[in-house]
């Protein structure tokens, strides 16, 4: 005789069925929706970007006047010489006493490397801004002085605009976090005072490179990276969207639950075949 026993209460579930999945997909919801705003609470908003130190006040005292006279030593075209030691000297002395900012102020336009070799007695000892890519930076020893500088930093400057000779500066102080190098590609500014124009010896012949005298130049600064604030607004966002996930797992447990309902049950289905079996006359149309 056929014999359907009703399932006990120590079957294992059935795991290929629809609720048995819609309960998993609710679970794994839940789980993930907790972790998500728990890391979430936890983790401490970021601290918004420090305020950056305010530049030093550009000093606004007059320049120092410049006596032309006192570089009428100075040969163009040509290496430096003893004589113009003076000169030097002096010439150094005044960019010692003039803010690279406040000079640079008064210049209305960058002088270009065309107009210092072309009218060097124009602009001697008269300041010139430029601006380009210091490719070398040397420290050098002067000779001895009465003014107390004891070193120098050679700057070798590419000017902007596509120019293929350079423009040598040399300069008391460099800005913070430069040093002496070669094969460097710092952008830069610089204001200082024309002295003259050097002549160089090199593989192709003789050069001419215009020499500034200055304070120091001036070097972008990079901007701080923007580190992301806490917006109270996202927490309460990820709340919401968290509480959707979970309601619309939980509403499609209900609607699965709901489609198994309708279907007969294999035990339901089971019990009216042994009632079948057991009353013959259920079996008669």
């Amino acid at each position: 005789m056929l014999r359907f026993n009703k399932p006990g209460p120590g079957r294992p579930p059935n795991y290929q069925s629809r609720s048995t999945h819609a309960r998993m997909l609710v679970a794994v919801a839940v789980v993930g929706g907790a972790m998500l705003l728990a890391s979430r609470l936890t983790t401490e908003p970021a601290t918004p970007p420090a305020a950056q130190e305010p530049a030093a006040p550009i000093d606004l005292r007059p320049l120092p006047q410049v006596d032309r006279d006192r570089l009428a030593a100075v040969s163009d075209n040509a290496p430096f010489r003893d004589t113009e030691e003076a000169s030097w000297f002096y010439l150094l002395g005044i960019a010692d006493q003039s803010d690279p900012r406040s000079l640079a102020a008064g210049i209305e336009e960058p002088t270009t490397y065309a107009q210092l070799v072309s009218q060097p007695a124009y602009y001697r000892g008269k300041g010139v801004r430029v601006a380009g890519s210091a490719r070398r930076i040397e420290e050098v020893t002067p000779a001895e002085n009465s003014a107390g500088i004891e070193r120098l930093y050679r700057v070798t400057l590419w000017p902007s605009g596509g120019q293929v000779w350079p423009v040598l500066m040399y300069c008391l102080d460099l800005p913070p976090g430069i040093g002496p190098g070669d094969r460097l590609a710092i952008p830069i500014e610089a204001a200082g005072y024309f002295y003259k124009n050097h002549s160089y010896a090199w593989e192709g012949g003789v050069g001419l490179a215009p020499v500034l005298l200055a304070k120091s130049f001036v070097a972008p600064v990079e901007a701080p990276q923007e580190q992301s604030v806490a917006n109270p607004t996202e927490g309460l966002g990820l709340v919401v969207g968290a509480a959707a996930l979970i309601a619309a797992c939980a509403a499609a447990v209900v609607w699965l639950t709901s489609r198994q309902a309708k279907r007969p049950t294999p035990s339901a289905t089971g019990a009216a075949i042994l009632a079948g079996l057991e009353d013959p006359a259920g079996s008669r149309p």
